[in-house]
This record gives C-alpha cells, structure tokens and sequence, in this order.
C-alpha cells in the first residue's frame, strides 16, 4: 500500500511539474508572420526586429518566420487570413480596415499632437482602446505600434496657394486620411500601396500622401518631384496576432510577446526618427524639390488638416474619437 501511494504521488507530483513548465518550457511555437508591405520594404524592419525580441524573451521557445508580403494575402485580406490559420502574426496600417475598427485610423493618422518620441507614451494609452474593439471584431490583438512615421504631399507640379491644388486627384490609403485630403480641398482616391507608381504613370492621380519609406522604395520620386514640408498626417504601422494564435500561447509566452511589443514601439520610434532624416538627405540626388509653404498658407494648412481630423475621427468612432483625441492631446506632443 505504502508503495502505491508514493507511486501515485509520484506520478501526480511529475504531472504537475509537466503542467508548471507548460508550453514556454516544452514544446516550441513556430508562429507565421506577413506583411502589408513587399519582403524588402523597409517598413517591415520593425517587423523583423520584433522576431529577434520575442526569439531572445521566450528563450527560443517561440520563434516567427517570415511566410510571405502582398503575394501570401492582400493587405485587406491579413486579419482573415489570421482566422484561417494561414498565418499568426502580421503588420499592416490599420487605416486599411476603418470600416470595421474606426478606431485604428484614428490612432493610425490623426494629424496633430504628433512626434517621434511621444509615440510610444500615446500607444500605450490607446491600448485599452483599441484592444477590445480589435478582438471583438476581428479576432485580432494589437501588440506594438511600429513604423511612426510622417506622410507629405507629393505631386507633379509645385504647390504655392490652395488654388493649385484645386482639381487635383490625390492617392490616400484609406481611414482618416480621405478626410484630411478633402479638408485640404483635393479629391483623395485609395489604392493599395504597390498600385500607387503605375497610377502616378498612368495619370490616374497626380500626387499621393506618402511617407518616405514607400517612396523610396517605390521609386515615386521618379514622377512626383514636389513634396509639401509641412506633413498632411503622421501614421503608422500596428502589429497584431491573431486571438487563435495568442490563445494557444503559455501564460509565460504571452507576456514575452507583449513586453516585445512595448520594446519594438520605443525602438520603432527611435529607428525613423533617424531613418527619416537618411532619406531626406537624398532629395539633391533625386531631384526632388522639398519646399515650406508660404506663412499663410501653412497657418491655414495647418488648420485645415485638424478641422478634416476631428471631423473625420468624428464618423469613423462617434464611440472613442472624443477620447482618443484628448489621450493625443494629454500625451502627444506639446
């Protein structure tokens, strides 16, 4: 009796130190991670530094490898195709679904109390926002808010009054963004990212609110050789998992993940802040006209793009916009 006893708890104690040790310590998780954007786009460098983060936090017991860009799903298709199972982690502009989660490209391209350094600050109070909206409705959770960056003008004509710009048929990526081209008083037409090129070539638009990365990678300076100084928006990638995914995960593993997440925000910050600074330097060699606005017209530029914001934020989450404007406003830039 007595041998059976202690067999039983022998037994019981080793399941125990089984259930203890749980996934993080057993068996490794291979996660699929895609992008909006091309392998070689640099906005997928914070992407790629999260891998390397989550790799060193887990101690290798979870690892993503990279399963594909534009060609595995379209960038509308990402959080789908996470509910399918054909991929686990991914980034993309949260702007692309607006019509599902308004709060994504308020947070995404509100045009003002926007910097580099107070990114990380305003991220981590919109969380509590984003978090339940984003599970809710597309079974997904944001885990880091990379690639902060600002959006100009870029067109095939020099700006100087708001009556140039009148007519004009500007590329905008969906969100918030319409709204502030419209306030701006030109015609905003959305297109996937990779579509934007053979448009400009085409003369199906005449200008596009781009960052500097899709530009240059994009190779747009080639056709649009005006870019306005003063930024139309600010805006940004979110990195999500996808709910299936982050379920599957030990306790251990997902605070790995969302610790990753909050580090690759304060590094995304840093990273294009001198990242944009690199690709300015290289307006002389492409030919590229950088220009201020005259005095007037940037004072109502300025307000033009707030007025189209609010108004914008407004329709897209009459719920949090409110809110989410004074957490910008609180914790943004002064």
């Amino acid at each position: 009796m007595k041998r059976m006893i202690v067999g039983v708890l022998f037994i019981l104690g080793s399941f125990s130190l089984i259930i203890a040790a749980g996934p993080a310590a057993g068996e490794n998780v291979v996660l699929k991670g895609a992008s909006a954007w091309p392998q070689n786009h640099d906005g997928n460098h914070d992407f790629f530094k999260f891998f390397e983060i989550v790799k060193e936090k887990t101690g290798g017991s979870v690892t993503i490898e990279w399963a594909g860009g534009p060609e595995l799903a379209k960038p509308r298709d990402l959080p789908t195709s996470a509910a399918a199972g054909t991929l686990d982690v991914f980034t993309t502009a949260p702007g692309y679904y607006g019509g599902i989660v308004g709060e994504g490209p308020i947070l995404d391209a509100f045009p003002a109390y926007r910097d580099f350094e107070s990114a990380p600050r305003v991220f981590d109070k919109m969380l509590p926002i984003l978090t339940p909206e984003y599970g809710k409705k597309l079974k997904i959770k944001p885990l880091a808010w990379t690639w902060v960056v600002p959006f100009y003008m870029w067109t095939k004509k020099s700006i100087q009054t708001f009556e140039d710009m009148k007519g004009l048929k500007i590329r905008a990526h969906g969100g918030l963004v319409p709204h502030i081209a419209r306030a701006l008083g030109v015609s905003p037409v959305t297109m996937p990212s990779t579509d934007v090129y053979m448009a400009l070539e085409r003369g199906v638009v005449d200008g596009a609110i781009r960052n500097l990365a899709s530009y240059n990678v994009f190779k747009e300076f080639e056709l649009t050789k005006f870019g306005i100084s003063s930024p139309v928006t600010w805006a940004t990638n979110l990195l999500f998992i996808s709910l299936r995914s982050w379920d599957k995960l030990s306790q251990q593993q997902q605070e790995a993940l969302s610790e990753a997440g909050e580090e690759v925000t304060v590094y995304s910050a840093n990273y294009w802040q001198k990242k944009n600074g690199s690709y300015m330097n290289k307006f002389d060699e492409q030919g590229v006209t950088f220009f201020d606005l005259p005095p007037e017209m940037k004072k109502e530029w300025e307000e033009r793009i707030l007025k189209g914001g609010k108004e914008g934020a407004m329709k897209l989450s009459p719920k949090h916009a409110e809110e989410m404007i004074r957490v910008f406003q609180e914790y943004g830039a002064k």
